[in-house]
Parts: structure tokens; sequence; C-alpha cells
């Protein structure tokens, strides 16, 4: 018989194992909304800081050099930071949760957040390819070149990789990379909310 053949059997094995490993227990749920509290406030903080950095750097860039193409690719970066930043930030901080908490609240607070943390980063994901018009435009216009120039890097060689596509085709490479970074993310979480189930 086809269902008697060890294959199957470790089969069956391996799935009763997986389903074994997908309850967790109260305690573990409160524990790991705990966790979950402290490293989401450290995120939150840590992006929007990341964001202002990015945002302060493009504005001196557009006070720094004068050329049409390289403020209009700038100020589109700034402006798409700044989207990314209110989006991020629209709540506020992430909730706290008494430690000493019933599983229940525990259990719902760690499906909350999950999912608001997944909601964000599918949002970031498709947000980001709106950096790639100001890049152009600030290609276009020559800023590559200009940056380098301001950092005192005057090799032939290097100014004709930045006039070149290259930078262009690394920005691109990049958001790919975010785009598929984000993703895996976002499913690793909803694993992560699946694994709560409906305790």
């Amino acid at each position: 018989m086809q269902g008697d053949d060890p294959e199957s059997r470790y089969e069956g094995v391996w799935k009763a194992q997986e389903e074994e490993k997908m309850q967790m227990t109260p305690e573990e749920i409160c524990r790991r909304a705990g966790a979950f509290e402290k490293k989401i406030v450290r995120e939150y903080w840590l992006v929007l800081g990341l964001l202002a950095l990015f945002i302060a750097r493009a504005a001196m860039y557009v006070i720094r050099f004068p050329a049409p193409l390289i403020r209009v690719g700038f100020a589109s970066g700034i402006a798409v930071f700044l989207y990314i930043a209110l989006r991020w930030a629209r709540n506020g901080p992430p909730r706290r949760i008494r430690l000493a908490a019933e599983p229940e609240p525990c259990a719902r607070f760690l499906r909350n957040e999950l999912e608001g943390k997944r909601q964000r980063l599918l949002e970031i994901r498709w947000t980001l390819f709106l950096l790639f018009p100001g890049m152009l435009a600030s290609w276009w216009g020559g800023a590559p070149v200009a940056i380098a120039k301001s950092l005192g890097i005057d090799a032939p060689w290097y100014t004709r990789f930045q006039e070149s596509p290259a930078p262009l085709i690394g920005f691109a490479v990049l958001l790919l990379v975010c785009w598929a970074g984000f993703g895996k993310e976002a499913r690793a979480i909803r694993r992560e909310i699946e694994k709560l189930g409906s305790e």
C-alpha cells in the first residue's frame, strides 16, 4: 500500500512535529510580547532617526548644488523620505503592554503590533520606488560627478563611472534587494502571526 511506505510515515511524523511547534504556551506568548515590545520601540526610533539623517543630507545637497535637475532630484527624495517618516510615525510610538499582563492581552498585543509592522513594511516597500525618479533626475543633472568633486575625488576613471548608467543600475539593484528583503520580512511576520493562532 502506498500509505505504508517509510517516506510517507516520515512525512507524517514531520508534519505532526510542525503542528506541535505551532502551539505556543501562554507564558511564551507573554514573554515574546515583552521582548517584541522592546524591539519595536527601538526600531521605531531607529527608522525615524535614519530618515532624519537622509532628509538632512538631501537638504544639504539641495542647498550646495545649484543645478536645477540636481535640486529637483534631491527635493523629490526629501518629499519621499518625509512621506515615509509621516506614515511610519502616524500612530505615534508603539503601544506599551504591562509585563504582568494576562495571556489574552499579550496575544492580542502581539498580533496587532505584528500586523501593524507587516503593513508598514509592505507600504514602505512600494514607496521606495518613488525614489527612482529623483535619482534619475539628479544623475541626469550630474549630481554623482558634482558630489565626487566636492569630496575631492578627481580621478578620470571615477568621473567616467559616475557619468555612466552604472550608478542608476546600482540604485535599481538596491531597490530590488530592499523589495525582496521587505517582502521576506513581511512573510516571516505573517508566519509569526499564524503561530499565535486564535489564542
